[in-house]
């Protein structure tokens, strides 16, 4: 989280206790985290303090005084404590005399804070937030220590005589990497393409090693219009998605989707994928459904001129079509699928939006439509097993390569449901073997033994009003914790419908007012979608809960904000590496014994 100015201010002060960057912004926030337990301040007064003077509001103020006393800056009354600042200063930093000055003189200037009369002002929060605005203003901006690249000599000959002349019209430093012998023959060295077009003009006197990732920048990807396979309908890994991902970012979000047949997966995901807020989101879903009218019979006999006059708007045709089908990334059921009993995902889709969310829909749990595709022999119980078996392999998979995995259920309970994510959990090999991926990124060795769990959000769709009583949501949540007491997967993410302010420290809005800790007890990963009725814009109608609009805006928001832990123990993993990290996941699964003895124990 970034505090602004408040956070440049105490880079500076770091600066000159001779710590590093990432220490200062390390013990910062963890400053700022354990000041908020106590102090509860709301997301907007968060944002206030990017700037450029504190916000006028006391909790803001007091948290900046929190901050600064657990900084040893000032004391419990909020005073500015210059002389152990300044002893501090001389401990730390007691080479560089220059920066020492610096930061006498800044501190000499706002000790003036400490003869201010400020009434009603018990706390010292007011006086913490004139102290912060004057170090933050009068710090020097060249105090920072900079960060240098790291330089290595070259090991080519560098003539001495060089004209100045000759090196102002050389070309930027090479990027290369250091890993050739110097006992190696100049002539035999390999190259980069970019050096051996320097050599014509002479010899660089200097390179400067910088991380590759920096040169796959400019690396060109495509956007995704359409989901595409990652697994097909024969549980083969599919290579087609590798070209829409970018090399170069790791700041990504994985989010998968379990459930049965027809409890709306691919709809959730399709709510996730909206970049944009529909109005009437409510009125396509339910449009969707429908099934496209076949042309007749008599609009096929259209006479030459008609057809010439069509195939002049062919390309506006075209377009409103593309609009239409863009609407959801995601096929959901029709009425056509429903009536069939038939699933309609098959295998793993994939999808990428513009802000680099993965999502991946799979096909429906033990649907028995799946038995009749795969088998061309007649139904046995074998069968029945094998497809059990695969779709615990897809269960696991999403859990190893998913930030979140959401579960989608239409009614509650379904136990066997909930007794098939902890088969899944259960069986789930260890995927370290798996970890190494073919990318430069492995150069920073990590290495822990700790299995990565994903975010668990059970998500139940079409509910009722019943469902939406305090009553209701207790005994779920009741449910979930016992079922789930024992289990790895993390549930309290902060996926809520309420806040527990006692536990989090921020508030947030309740999706109905009487959700509370009281009422409702510890908050964990729930939420529920309402049922989409025809007469949804009646506004006289009692729901008992906010729009649907509103609750899909808020699940977007919630699982999009989510902690993006580390999925492998590769650090800093990019997309790509990411890719050949779930082909080579797929892989291990696949060949997993846990899974066929498994099927040897059903009856």
């Amino acid at each position: 989280m970034t505090f602004g100015r408040l956070v440049f201010f105490f880079c500076f002060i770091g600066a000159s206790f001779a710590r590093s960057e990432q220490e200062i912004k390390k013990s910062f926030v963890q400053t700022a985290v354990e000041c908020a337990k106590e102090i509860p301040v709301s997301g907007e007064e968060f944002q206030k303090l990017k700037d450029t003077h504190v916000a006028e509001n006391k909790n803001v103020k007091c948290l900046v005084k929190c901050v600064l006393q657990k900084q040893g800056m000032v004391d419990d009354k909020g005073m500015f404590d210059e002389n152990g600042s300044i002893k501090m200063a001389e401990r730390e930093y007691a080479d560089d005399k220059t920066k020492l000055e610096n930061a006498k003189k800044l501190y000499e200037v706002c000790r003036k804070v400490n003869d201010e009369q400020i009434s009603n002002d018990d706390q010292g929060c007011e006086r913490a937030a004139l102290l912060s605005n004057c170090l933050t203003e009068n710090a020097p901006k060249s105090s920072a220590t900079p960060r240098r690249p790291v330089i290595l000599k070259s090991d080519r000959d560098v003539s001495k005589d060089q004209p100045k002349e000759k090196s102002e019209k050389e070309k930027p430093p090479t990027i290369i990497l250091k890993t050739r012998e110097h006992s190696t023959p100049k002539d035999e060295r390999p190259a980069s393409p970019r050096s051996q077009g320097n050599d014509v003009e002479g010899t660089q006197p200097s390179k400067i090693a910088q991380n590759e990732s920096k040169e796959r920048k400019d690396q060109k990807f495509k956007l995704m219009s359409e989901p595409v396979k990652l697994l097909d309908e024969n549980l083969e890994f599919n290579n087609a998605a590798y070209e829409f991902l970018n090399d170069a970012n790791s700041n990504y979000l994985v989010v998968g989707v379990i459930g049965t047949q027809g409890v709306g997966k691919s709809m959730v995901l399709n709510l996730i994928a909206q970049n944009v807020p529909l109005n009437d989101l409510s009125r396509q879903i339910l449009n969707s459904h429908e099934v496209s009218p076949e042309p007749t019979a008599e609009a096929n006999n259209l006479t030459p001129v008609e057809s010439q006059m069509e195939s002049l708007n062919i390309t506006e045709a075209a377009n409103k079509k593309s609009q239409d089908k863009n609407t959801f990334k995601f096929k959901m059921q029709d009425i056509e699928f429903i009536e069939r009993g038939v699933h309609c995902t098959k295998g793993i889709d994939m999808y990428v939006t513009n802000d680099r969310v993965i999502l991946l829909d799979c096909q429906a749990l033990w649907s028995p439509s799946l038995i009749e595709e795969t088998n061309t022999n007649p139904v046995t119980a074998r069968s029945a097993n094998i497809l059990t078996v695969d779709c615990l392999q897809i269960a696991s998979y999403l859990m190893a390569v998913c930030h979140v995995l959401i579960a989608v259920q239409d009614w509650f309970a379904d136990y066997n449901f909930i007794r098939y994510i902890q088969t899944a959990e259960m069986l789930k090999p260890s995927l370290s073997a798996s970890n190494t991926v073919n990318t430069s990124q492995e150069s920073s060795e990590y290495n822990s033994s700790v299995e990565s769990h994903p975010h668990l959000l059970l998500l139940h769709n079409r509910c009722q009003l019943e469902d939406y009583t305090p009553e209701a949501v207790y005994t779920m949540q009741d449910l979930y914790r016992n079922a789930f007491q024992k289990s790895n997967l993390q549930l309290n993410s902060g996926m809520y419908m309420y806040s527990d302010t006692n536990k989090n420290g921020l508030n947030i809005d309740n999706v109905c007012k009487g959700y509370n800790v009281d009422a409702c007890g510890s908050p964990m990963n729930l939420f529920l979608l309402p049922e989409i009725y025809s007469d949804f814009d009646n506004r006289d109608i009692y729901r008992g809960h906010p729009q649907f609009e509103q609750l899909a805006k808020r699940l977007r928001w919630m699982v999009l904000g989510v902690n993006r832990h580390q999925i492998t123990t590769v650090p800093n993993l990019s997309e790509k590496g990411w890719f050949q990290f779930c082909s080579k996941a797929w892989e291990t699964i696949r060949k997993c014994p846990f899974f066929i003895e498994y099927e040897r124990f059903l009856p």
